[in-house]
Formats: C-alpha cells, structure tokens, sequence
C-alpha cells in the first residue's frame, strides 16, 4: 500500500483543485492496481472541505487511469498485425545491431550507437538527456542477468523483446527505440511496467 502524508496531498489539492493551505491532511491510502481497480481511502481533519479532498483524489485517479489505459491501448493493438506478415518483414540493421551488442554486455558498442543527445525514457520511473546521464542505465543492465534482447514487431512499431530467461515462451517487456540515420536518437523502455505485454502478440524476428 502507498501512503502519502501531508505536502503530497497538500501538492494533489493544489494541483487539481485550487486548494489552499488552511489546514492539512493527514493520510491519503492508495491500493495497487488490480485488473481495472484502485482503491483509495483517506482521513482528513474535520475543518477541511470534503469536497476539495474528494475532487483532488478523482483528478489524480483520471491521470494514473487515462495513462494505464494509453500503455494497454499500445500493446493491444498489435493483435492486429498477421504472423505471417511479421515473419515476412525484416528488421533494420540498426535495431539488429544494437540487440546484439546489449546481448553480449558490449557497452561500449551501444554508446558509439547512441547520438549526443539521446533521450531515455524507463515508464513510469525516469527520465534521462544526454550520453552521459543514459550511460547510467547501461551500467545498471549489466548488474542484473534476467534479460535476453529478440528484435521483433508491435504492429508497425520495431520493438526489443526482452526475455527474463532464454527459454521462456513469452517476453516480460519491450524496449522501443527511435533512430534516425542509423543512431539512437530515444530509447523507451517498459520495464517497470510489464502488464502491458497482457494482450500484445509481439511477433519475433530471430
């Protein structure tokens, strides 16, 4: 369970509200996310206006909402790419490329792909610009084991599925990456957010 203390909701209220300071909050409780459901409670001091509490929850429910179904739209869609159309499209040489360099934990090699001012994007965590602030997130890949990059199609998107182990029948998450001119120029990554691989079909390259 997530629990937000006083300046959070404070910020909440302002944000979605108008809300001014005239006494705080205590606790906003808000549940994970499961299936279609969050669950939210919250006590409040008895001299502030219930309505202004309410108003800033629901707006702050909309946003978190509106964005999982905007992921869950991008994974659904692929339903409507034909397997044999997939198998039929090669993949850019690029994308190829840098698969196989991340697969070997060949850092050097992704970053002389990269363009000097890249674009980072790991989903609902961080946001990085710049060679060096990304060079970080390469640093933190080679720390852990549970990937294998397979280059493959999202409908007409290229994606890297990433595989926990290389035996398993369905990838954990994707990784998407725009280039221009044969260099990286952003990089998304879904890794903090696998339930949008619930209804894609990701068709494989190998």
């Amino acid at each position: 369970m997530l629990w937000l203390k006083d300046n959070k909701v404070r910020r909440l209220c302002e944000d979605n509200s108008g809300y001014e300071n005239h006494g705080s909050c205590d606790y906003h409780n808000c549940g994970p996310l499961c299936g279609e459901r969050l669950l939210v409670s919250y006590v409040r001091e008895s001299n502030i206006d219930s309505a202004k509490h309410a108003w800033a929850v629901l707006a702050w429910l909309v946003k978190a909402l509106r964005q999982r179904a905007k992921l869950r739209d991008l994974s659904a869609a692929s339903n409507a790419v034909p397997e044999s159309d997939a198998r039929s499209r090669s993949i850019s040489p690029t994308l190829a490329r840098y698969a196989s360099l991340f697969n070997m934990r060949d850092w050097d090699g992704v970053r002389a792909m990269l363009v000097d001012e890249v674009r980072l994007e790991l989903i609902s965590r961080l946001r990085y610009t710049g060679r060096m602030q990304v060079s970080s997130y390469f640093t933190n890949y080679d720390s852990i084991s549970d990937w294998n990059l397979v280059p493959g199609w999202l409908e007409d998107r290229e994606i890297l599925a990433v595989f926990a182990h290389p035996h398993d029948a369905r990838p954990g998450y994707f990784v998407e990456l725009t280039v221009v001119a044969g260099c990286i120029t952003a990089i998304r990554d879904f890794r903090y957010v696998p339930y949008v691989m619930r209804e894609a079909v990701i068709k494989l390259v190998r």
